[in-house]
């Protein structure tokens, strides 16, 4: 006797249900009886509640409990970032604007006029950080690899460490493939580490250090290989270092060396050019004038051009060259400034002096923090724009605190 349902909304502001009608259309949305997902078209920055209206053929409705649903991005932040790390919270951004954030349920505010209250995992963690496509997070405990917790905040797994890989610190390099799935990074025994985010509890060693390697810098590739640099100690401890692509199997025989370093150059911090045959590295080699930035096309050689005489910053927790999400630009932060790569030109341009911790926001927005002043504040700029533009301001914590924040991409 089931005839056919529809949606009805309400506001947190609102006392009311409204029928949720046809796009530009003013009818209502009728949906099947046979229809088991509907996919809805539902603006950003909007919190409501949401039930399913049942009629059936005599013209008698009866209706759901109602659910909530919110279509604001979820950020994972750390209201301080010190070496044991802090306590994890999530929470829904909120930017301050009545004009695209009129709906609110402001009772549901946070202490911060930027954020909502959300969920707090009694969890001290450092540098959480989105994967999955934003369906869950990973961050840092030491001695162990790190933890996996879902978007609402709810602890999935504690990935344990094995042996002394570690010791008391934590992973470096670490990577992750693009379906969130899989880890990689190198312990303190120089070799490469994979973890299974989904099922394992600790990590499985991709490589065995037996002939004097010292591998660094892994990530995965599209095609599912790895791409890493392997530096080959001699006996004054200086050496070479070469980049690689090698198959998931860690069989060296699969191992395709894509550089010729010479003398005691050291061509580390290898980054795939999302879509090409691409790379950027950095050549470390001080004892002549060819440190900075490189780029090589590893179809047709194994020589790179420099592109810059920056050398961008290492940092063991995150990859610093961060791709935009279209693949075109990255973020890389050299010298204590952050500048934009563009993949197409090859161009590198100064976007921010004495800033950190960059991610992007969108293709044409990053946000970031200042290192000498405000601390408490992250901010955010297009990336056209230049150094002499002024910054944003995009989430601003409490004054005592230096907040790490990560926005859920959507």
């Amino acid at each position: 006797d089931f005839n056919y349902y529809f949606l009805e909304k309400k506001n947190a502001n609102e006392e009311n249900y409204s029928v949720i009608k046809d796009s530009g259309l003013d009818t209502i949305k009728i949906i099947d009886q046979n229809t088991i997902l509907l996919n809805l078209d539902i603006k950003n920055n909007l919190e409501s509640y949401l039930r399913v209206v049942v009629k059936d053929v005599w013209g008698q409705t009866s209706n759901s409990n109602f659910n909530k649903f919110s279509t604001f991005p979820r950020i994972v932040k750390l209201n301080n970032i010190q070496d044991f790390g802090d306590l994890v919270r999530i929470e829904k951004y909120y930017c301050g604007c009545d004009q695209c954030c009129e709906e609110i349920d402001v009772s549901n505010k946070s202490s911060s006029e930027f954020s909502f209250k959300d969920s707090l995992l009694n969890e001290y963690i450092r540098f959480p950080q989105w994967i999955d496509d934003g369906n869950m997070i990973f961050g840092f405990i030491k001695g162990k690899v790190g933890i996996i917790i879902d978007k609402d905040g709810s602890l999935i797994k504690e990935i344990n460490s094995v042996g002394s890989i570690f010791g008391d610190n934590y992973p470096t390099d670490m990577s992750f493939n693009s379906l969130g799935t899989r880890g990689i990074f190198t312990g303190d025994d120089h070799n490469i580490w994979t973890v299974d985010l989904i099922n394992a509890v600790e990590p499985v060693s991709f490589t065995s250090f037996n002939d004097n390697e010292w591998y660094q810098d892994p990530e995965f590739l599209e095609d599912g290989r790895m791409l890493f640099s392997q530096k080959e100690l001699t006996k004054d401890n200086q050496g070479i270092s070469d980049i690689y692509i090698m198959n998931q199997d860690a069989i060296k025989d699969s191992r395709v060396k894509l550089t010729s370093a010479k003398n005691r150059q050291k061509f580390i911090m290898p980054r795939k050019i999302p879509f090409q045959s691409k790379i950027l590295y950095v050549n470390n080699d001080v004892s002549a004038n060819d440190e900075g930035l490189y780029e090589l096309n590893y179809s047709i050689s194994d020589q790179g051009s420099k592109i810059s005489s920056i050398v961008p910053e290492r940092i063991d927790f995150f990859k610093n060259i961060i791709w935009s999400p279209n693949g075109k630009n990255a973020v890389i932060v050299a010298n204590a400034n952050i500048y934009i790569y563009n993949s197409e030109t090859s161009a590198i341009a100064l976007l921010e002096i004495a800033a950190k911790f960059p991610s992007w926001l969108n293709d044409e927005e990053v946000y970031f923090k200042k290192t000498d002043t405000d601390l408490e504040i992250i901010y955010k700029k297009k990336i056209d724009q230049n150094q002499d533009d002024t910054a944003i301001i995009f989430y601003k914590g409490e004054t005592d605190q230096t907040p790490w924040i990560q926005v859920q991409p959507r």
